[in-house]
């Protein structure tokens, strides 16, 4: 989904290539490092980004209201009865991610302040949250860094039509039914190279 993101909105992936040139320019391997770009402000608000609008589990996995029955900001649900957080709809919510929660806007992860900010870390369950939360977040967030920054560091991506919304399944996994996105080549050169 990155590629995707990245390709309808080249101003994002112009400055998450130049962010990755700088952090990356003494590596002299062909996959980003982890240790090298794990905490990169830009690369960290485009992944985010990209998890809020494309979770990959969009329907919320239910819970059964335990013995007792539970108060929840004064809403009281009985025991026995299933309940359910729609990520998708959680992860959209104009009360917390502005007028323009349906945008692709990274520096919203950024240029804000700190109680803003806890307030959408809150809000943001990609993975979903607590004990049943998903036992693989840490590796599949390691993964997401190291393939968007190999990736982008190495080649530029285009979408074949950037007006014409992208067509979801949706199921357990939600995933694109077809998304036909152009790649170049791009050139990395380490002055270290040219000059030895």
């Amino acid at each position: 989904m990155a590629t995707y993101f990245l390709s309808r909105h080249l101003d994002v992936q112009v400055k998450l290539q130049a962010e990755l040139d700088e952090a990356l320019s003494c590596v002299h391997s062909d996959v980003a490092p982890y240790e090298s770009i794990k905490n990169l402000p830009y690369l960290n608000a485009v992944i985010n980004e990209m998890l809020r609008l494309h979770t990959p589990v969009g329907a919320g996995l239910p819970r059964i209201v335990p013995k007792g029955g539970l108060d929840v900001l004064g809403h009281v649900f009985e025991e026995g009865v299933w309940l359910s957080v729609p990520v998708y709809n959680l992860h959209r919510s104009t009360e917390i991610w502005g007028r323009n929660a349906d945008e692709f806007i990274p520096e919203r992860w950024i240029d804000v302040d700190a109680k803003a900010k806890a307030r959408m870390m809150q809000s943001f369950a990609p993975f979903s949250i607590g004990p049943r939360g998903c036992i693989g977040r840490n590796l599949a967030l390691m993964q997401l860094h190291i393939m968007i920054a190999t990736l982008f560091r190495r080649y530029s991506f285009v979408v074949s039509n950037s007006d014409k919304p992208l067509p979801i399944q949706d199921s357990l996994v939600r995933k694109p039914k077809e998304c036909v996105i152009g790649v170049s080549y791009v050139c990395v050169v380490v002055l270290d190279d040219i000059v030895n």
